[in-house]
């Protein structure tokens, strides 16, 4: 019976593997940060708020730029050693640090630019190609690229605004992924401690009782686990 079960939620976890979006809710990737060390700080800029832009992004953007450092330096403030009080211990601060603004996703952006005189009005223009890479930091994959070219006039003075770029990255975002596959043996044991549990819970919520009856049912419930430890063994072998 225990197989069989094992085996229905194998079934189950390979069929849902396939159908499973692609949300801030199910992927951590989405959590992402752009990557300044390719851009100027103003095009980093330019591509947080085409990311952010009226509820619109499919990613939480998390800032590795001045905010970044300025979260830094209010933390080191507040509860590093030498202040009047010290509410953690530096590893604390930084596991609660990286809590907060840990990504799992980095958008690498690149761009080249050329000076240039327009066909039509005989301006000269600035133009760009603009390139956004999704980098998975899970697990160190490229997951797509988009690319898109942009002009603004020469005497403006600066690139022209990543929104076309940022706004194919996230209509080309993949809707789903797969999951990996639940394993056999990892079924089995997800099985066991789901009884395990029950039989804890179920001991927990029952009435209080005499110590030899309190002593009956702990023995009881350390031997179902130790016929359960020998079941799988032998399943094993």
């Amino acid at each position: 019976m225990k197989n069989f079960i094992a085996l229905i939620l194998l079934i189950l976890a390979g069929c849902s593997s396939t159908k499973v979006l692609r949300n801030t809710s199910t992927d951590p990737a989405t959590r992402v940060f752009v990557y300044g060390g390719t851009v100027s700080p103003g095009d980093v800029a330019q591509i947080q708020k085409a990311l952010t832009l009226n509820g619109r992004s499919k990613f939480v953007v998390v800032d590795r730029g001045p905010g970044w450092e300025a979260a830094i330096r209010e933390q080191d403030r507040q509860f590093r050693p030498g202040n009047d009080f010290e509410r953690f211990s530096d590893a604390e601060r930084l596991a609660h640090l990286g809590k907060m603004t840990g990504a799992a996703g980095v958008i690498v952006p690149s761009s080249s630019c050329w000076q240039a005189q327009s066909l039509f009005f005989g301006e000269y223009r600035k133009y760009c190609r603009q390139t956004l890479s999704f980098v998975n930091a899970l697990d160190g994959r490229v997951e797509y690229s988009v690319e898109g070219e942009n002009s603004v006039p020469w005497a403006i003075g600066r690139d022209p605004d990543w929104d076309q770029v940022t706004n194919a990255l996230m209509e080309n975002f993949p809707k789903e992924f797969n999951r990996p596959p639940v394993l056999e043996p990892l079924a089995s044991h997800m099985l066991e401690s789901e009884e395990r549990a029950k039989r804890v819970r179920a001991l927990n919520r029952a009435p209080a009782t005499s110590e030899d009856q309190r002593q009956k049912d702990f023995d009881t419930l350390r031997r179902s686990a130790e016929e359960m430890k020998e079941g799988s063994t032998d399943e094993n072998h």
